[in-house]
């Protein structure tokens, strides 16, 4: 990402927790009351949200970040996003199929028996874009 770019993902992600706050804890004035339950909660909201763990874990890095930052400058005392967990690293492949797939995978996608597992991070795909998807 160009560094404007990432800066505006920053910005986008601390209006994403600021907004939360507001609507669930709206008696909170000042980042010194955001305790490590409530930050828990949050990331628990993230990662309801389906992100990819590399995302889910950007969202963590940065509002650890912003909490070190408002310690050093605001006299905070503890983070709360110190102890949350990020998510093991995805293994997701960049490599070309191996070309003895093509034929299994072609001859799937006209199987009726066949189907595209749905997950909570796209919509369902259905078995003619699968093989649409595949020619491109």
């Amino acid at each position: 990402l160009k560094n404007g770019t990432r800066f505006q993902f920053r910005k986008f992600q601390w209006n994403k927790f600021y907004q939360w706050i507001k609507a669930n804890y709206p008696q909170i004035k000042s980042p010194h009351e955001i305790t490590s339950a409530i930050a828990q909660q949050f990331a628990g909201v993230l990662y309801t949200e389906g992100f990819a763990n590399s995302t889910y874990n950007d969202y963590l890095v940065t509002y650890k970040l912003f909490f070190t930052m408002m310690a050093s400058c605001g006299g905070l005392t503890s983070n709360p996003f110190a102890d949350i967990k990020h998510l093991p690293k995805e293994t997701m492949s960049h490599q070309p199929i191996p070309s003895e797939y093509i034929p299994l995978i072609l001859e799937a996608c006209e199987d009726d028996n066949f189907t595209v597992i749905p997950t909570i991070k796209s919509t369902p795909i259905k078995k003619k874009e699968w093989k649409t998807f595949y020619f491109f």
